[in-house]
């Protein structure tokens, strides 16, 4: 039975940087230790998991975007039609995030299987003043290229965005899960407002030039350490060695499931529901219920039910 998160281990880490010229935010991310945890937890199928794992790097990179001040949370929805189903991640504060897949059991020979046509839905909540403003765009099935139409479309804002992931087979893990995260980083860069049109024209060609000569992300030479890994994509993007960031963090994964929340949810399904739940095992063994984010496993007595 795995355990709720009643800890938050960190691991990975995340960055956010002017760049020199003053012209763009930056933001770096290395998550391969986290993305790790988190996949030995839900024990997704390997495509189904990249797509988890990217939108857990996207979710982490847009919440660094927002005013720290503003306490923010952002949430992201894909509502789609492809095999896999929904597809859902947030970050409620800096460095924190949890995501899920409806279907994370599906197996595809596919590694590159989108996520399918349909909508993302991208939420930004102020929860000390119960402020909500939401974002939607049409999906194109595939995370980076999603977030940058609904940063253009929806907040007016130029962004680049590469992510990687990367899963590699060895059979020899202890838990039978026989494949683990051997790479997850990902960058983000804002091109801010620039003093006129042309000049805002000429800087997003001369960054978007930049980063076709950086290549993929998947094919840079990084460090396995993260703290170091992101000081070393920070170098690239910026062609120098960044002494000063605006934010600079450890991540970790978190989640809201506890006994009691499960309690409460079974409570609130009817009597068919809950005899589906039990179908196969014995009543008086209480159900077990299972967090679809960090999974957690519940047994809840049927008295308590």
């Amino acid at each position: 039975m795995i355990a709720p998160l009643d800890t938050f281990p960190q691991s990975g880490s995340l960055r956010k940087f002017s760049s020199r010229s003053g012209e763009a935010v930056i933001v770096v991310v290395e998550a391969r230790e986290l993305l790790e945890g988190l996949l030995r937890r839900q024990r997704a199928h390997p495509a189904a998991f990249l797509h988890i794992g990217q939108a857990s790097l996207a979710a982490l990179m847009l919440e660094a975007l927002t005013d720290p001040q503003d306490e923010e949370r952002i949430e992201l929805q894909w509502s789609v039609q492809g095999v896999f189903g929904n597809l859902h991640a947030a970050s409620p504060s800096l460095g924190l995030v949890r995501a899920s897949i409806a279907k994370p059991e599906v197996e595809t020979v596919n590694l590159s299987e989108s996520l399918g046509d349909g909508l993302l839905q991208v939420r930004h909540v102020r929860d000390a003043t119960n402020l909500k403003s939401v974002g939607i765009v049409e999906s194109q099935g595939t995370v980076g290229p999603d977030l940058v139409e609904y940063l253009e479309r929806s907040e007016q804002k130029s962004c680049g965005i590469s992510l990687s992931v990367k899963l590699a087979f060895d059979g020899n893990a202890p838990d039978g899960l026989p494949y683990h995260v051997a790479q997850a980083h990902g960058y983000l860069v804002h091109i801010l407002p620039q003093g006129n049109e042309k000049t805002f024209e000429r800087t997003l060609l001369s960054w978007d030039t930049h980063m076709k000569e950086l290549g993929p992300l998947s094919q840079w030479e990084l460090p396995m350490d993260a703290a170091e890994c992101t000081k070393t994509m920070a170098s690239f993007l910026d062609a120098r060695e960044v002494s000063e960031f605006h934010a600079t963090t450890d991540l970790a994964l978190y989640c809201t499931c506890s006994q009691e929340r499960a309690s409460r949810a079974l409570a609130l399904l009817s009597e068919r529901d809950r005899d589906y739940l039990t179908e196969g095992e014995r009543p008086e063994d209480g159900v077990r219920m299972h967090c679809e984010f960090c999974g957690a496993d519940y047994l809840i007595p049927m008295t308590v039910a």
